[in-house]
């Protein structure tokens, strides 16, 4: 939030004053070039007289500044997106989704894997510091260890199947292996389930194996 919050705080200002200048610019202002007084009535049921050597414009901007600024604000955009560790959202649009290559989206992920991890081992010292605090009080005689936060389900589970299927294709010698495949893939399909379902689907994966299928 540190990172993205004056990002975004210039994207919103100058995206509200290029917003502004371009209603300001469809409101274009008369411009009347003479050496004599302009003394004439100005409105939309009058009508200008000009001499031979007169002129008449609008002050109408160019539209530089209007270019330069939609450049900046795409540019703000990418970068937001890229301090929040989200560049695949970034990019032009193409149709109603973003192209994004394989290689692409694994980086993504890989990314996002690493804040996922930081932010697991902040946790993890935490809780171990309570739990070794309440052992300490309690005088249990106990070790603390606190495991987990390591792997996060932000992949895309097609591409999981896909790379278990390689693997098991392989032919390794190791029924423990592909066991372990199995729970793998159907822990990270039943992530919401509750755990005592996670619970029985393992012992069944665990009897499957052990009768030799």
């Amino acid at each position: 939030m540190n990172k993205a919050a004056s990002l975004q705080l210039e994207h919103f200002n100058k995206s509200n004053a290029l917003s502004w200048a371009l209603t300001m610019g469809l409101f274009a202002m008369p411009v009347v070039y003479s050496d004599k007084k302009f003394d004439q009535m100005v409105g939309e049921s009058y009508f200008l007289q000009l001499g031979p050597g007169d002129r008449f414009g609008w002050t109408e901007p160019e539209g530089k500044v209007f270019e330069i600024a939609t450049q900046n604000l795409n540019r703000l955009k990418d970068e937001i997106y890229r301090v929040c560790y989200l560049i695949g959202q970034a990019g032009p649009v193409v149709g109603d989704h973003r192209p994004l290559s394989g290689l692409a989206k694994q980086r993504d992920f890989a990314i996002t894997q690493e804040v996922l991890r930081s932010l697991g081992d902040s946790v993890k010292d935490v809780v171990k510091r309570i739990l070794k605090a309440i052992e300490c009080v309690r005088e249990d005689n106990l070790q603390v260890n606190v495991s987990g936060l390591d792997e996060f389900d932000i992949g895309d589970f097609a591409g999981e199947i896909d790379d278990a299927s390689k693997l098991i294709a392989m032919n390794i010698d190791s029924r423990t292996l592909v066991k372990q495949i199995y729970k793998k893939l159907a822990f990270k399909y039943l992530c919401d389930e509750r755990q005592e379902i996670k619970d029985t689907i393992a012992r069944e994966i665990d009897d499957w194996f052990l009768r030799g299928i």
